[in-house]
């Protein structure tokens, strides 16, 4: 036979030690959240700083010429008195 006194000792030890596992648990998952977290942030802090303007750009090749899209362009809508094209 166990004694009674030894007996509740060892459910209180054991209640102890579960609830400070589970403390342990849960400790443990809310702060590898938060270094995911601000992980994440400093990736986009990163990517923010770093943006170029080829980020938004593109490049392509226009013909040159007497019937090449730029001349064409110039030759039908550019206006030299108007405010809102270029001026030379």
């Amino acid at each position: 036979m166990i004694p009674e006194d030894y007996a509740n000792n060892r459910k209180i030890y054991g209640l102890a030690a579960a609830c400070i596992s589970v403390f342990i648990y849960l400790y443990s998952q809310v702060f590898f959240d938060y270094l995911r977290s601000k992980e994440n942030n400093k990736q986009i802090d990163w990517d923010v700083k770093t943006i170029t303007a080829g980020d938004y750009t593109i490049e392509f090749d226009l013909e040159e010429g007497e019937d090449g899209p730029y001349e064409t362009w110039k030759r039908k809508f550019y206006d030299r008195h108007s405010l809102l094209t270029e001026s030379q």
